[in-house]
């Protein structure tokens, strides 16, 4: 730990929503206002910089970030993030008690406060196959730790209504973090809105503001010490130049430096991730069963029609051909095959269906990141691109790929088929590889998000699991054929 007095700085109290000119003397990782040893490794003039609590981030979802929490907190905390909660749920649908364990892992190691949130139980449900298991024992023994707390009645933290109305804090992309910011951007967006409707200067509904993700959160999430600059509390602190641009120059965790003159000086621990490996298992004798058929001439077929910018589906009947007892919609009606192969217990299920709503030109996309129960969904307009596709994802344990011709690209999600084991400008790198084939094959935005929400049963109307066709609204399995 750091022990550092920082002088001539503006320090924030958030609990008092008041900024005062004085010094703060950091020591053994807590705040003071006086001196608690004779000497200090270093001063700092701040000549004037504000001095803020860190940011505390929570429930998390690693989903859209596609990161570790250990990257995560690598690449937030250059934001101004100092404690994340991490909403462990996708990973214990995966992994079960494994997920966990990995999250805890990674959560020891982190760069800043990091704290686990585990559901109640997992499965949810029996409309689809998940591949962890967590009992009421293991919620019994894993909340007994520190850096574990219980989802239950925390899935919606009120610290963060109403900080912005554009989107919740756990949906930010690595591209976001990269060039937005993080909780800094949204704080920023909330001052501003603050200042617009009500005429306050922007310090002022700065100030108003900055408790919703400081000293309430920490509250919410039962962490006294925390959320405020004030004697004795942890020492996670942040320095900037100015409220409108919140770009912190220093960002101390717990009483280290984690950022110093804008540039991450943290540490980079290395993690194994091998022994958390999760091969996908499905059936090798899939391609056949891409195939939908009928000895009929014709087939009226339940079709999912996906709302454009929406996650929510219709059901619409549309008639199809059999061509050489083959079930064939007509290219004109911009229809699509989708499939879902179960790959966490070797089950063998593969159910098969339509989607209409999502209109890109030839070729196939599949991804393991697919609600709720995280098996692999595959898209495409022909079965051959619909098998390199799925091939691809298989061979490389997970991830989310692009088939258009001879041409692919492929986002490699090693952490269980869910995250990336890379760095957030890696992951960046590779979604623009990916974004650069489907761009050629027609998208005109990311089919990869709305594609995961048609496996997840509990969202109207017609969803597909590795189990059949649902209907969401009764929770019953229907037959593909009208």
């Amino acid at each position: 730990m750091n022990s550092v007095i920082f002088r001539n700085g503006r320090v924030i109290d958030s609990s008092r929503k008041t900024i005062e000119h004085k010094d703060v003397f950091v020591s053994e990782g807590k705040i003071s206002f006086s001196p608690k040893q004779a000497e200090y490794q270093e001063v700092i003039d701040l000549y004037g910089a504000y001095i803020s609590p860190g940011f505390l981030a929570g429930n998390i979802k690693l989903d859209e970030s596609l990161l570790s929490p250990l990257e995560f907190a690598k690449a937030v905390s250059k934001k101004g993030t100092t404690a994340i909660f991490i909403d462990a749920s996708t990973i214990t649908n995966i992994l079960g008690v494994k997920g966990i364990q990995l999250f805890l892992e990674q959560a020891e190691i982190s760069p800043i406060s990091t704290f686990i949130g585990i559901p109640p139980f997992v499965p949810s449900s029996n409309i689809e196959t998940f591949g962890g298991e967590l009992t009421g024992v293991d919620v019994g023994y894993y909340t007994k730790r520190d850096k574990v707390y219980s989802l239950e009645n925390r899935q919606n933290p009120p610290s963060f209504k109403g900080l912005t109305d554009f989107g919740a804090v756990e949906n930010f992309s690595a591209e976001d973090i990269k060039n937005r910011g993080h909780i800094n951007f949204l704080l920023m967006e909330a001052a501003r809105a603050i200042s617009h409707k009500t005429g306050k200067g922007i310090e002022e509904a700065f100030l108003e503001a900055l408790p919703i993700v400081t000293i309430n959160a920490a509250k919410y999430f039962n962490k006294p010490n925390m959320g405020n600059i004030e004697e004795g509390s942890q020492a996670d602190l942040i320095v900037f130049d100015s409220i409108e641009d919140i770009n912190p120059k220093i960002v101390m965790s717990k009483g280290n430096f984690i950022v110093r003159h804008g540039e991450y000086v943290g540490p980079y621990p290395s993690f194994n991730y091998q022994k958390y490996e999760h091969p996908l298992r499905i059936d090798t004798e899939f391609v056949s069963r891409l195939i939908v058929s009928s000895d009929n001439l014709k087939e009226k077929v339940r079709v999912i029609e996906a709302k454009e910018n929406s996650i929510l589906t219709e059901e619409k009947a549309v008639e199809m051909d059999v061509i050489d007892f083959i079930v064939r919609p007509k290219p004109e009606d911009g229809i699509r095959k989708l499939a879902v192969l179960e790959r966490h217990k070797r089950t063998g299920n593969i159910s098969v269906g339509f989607v209409k709503g999502f209109d890109f030109f030839e070729g196939a996309i599949a991804s393991t990141v697919a609600h709720n129960a995280y098996n692999l969904i595959v898209m495409g307009d022909n079965e051959i691109s619909m098998v390199r596709a799925i091939e691809i994802v298989w061979t490389n344990r997970g991830g989310m790929s692009a088939v258009l011709g001879e041409e692919e690209a492929f986002l490699p999600l090693a952490v269980g088929g869910l995250l990336s084991t890379e760095d957030i400008d890696t992951v960046i790198r590779q979604k623009e590889m990916l974004k650069f084939l489907l761009d050629k094959m027609g998208f005109s935005h990311d089919p990869f998000k709305r594609m995961s929400y048609l496996s997840k049963p509990s969202l109207p109307n017609l969803r597909l699991t590795d189990k059949g066709l649902v209907d969401a609204k009764k929770l019953s399995f229907l037959s593909l054929f009208v």
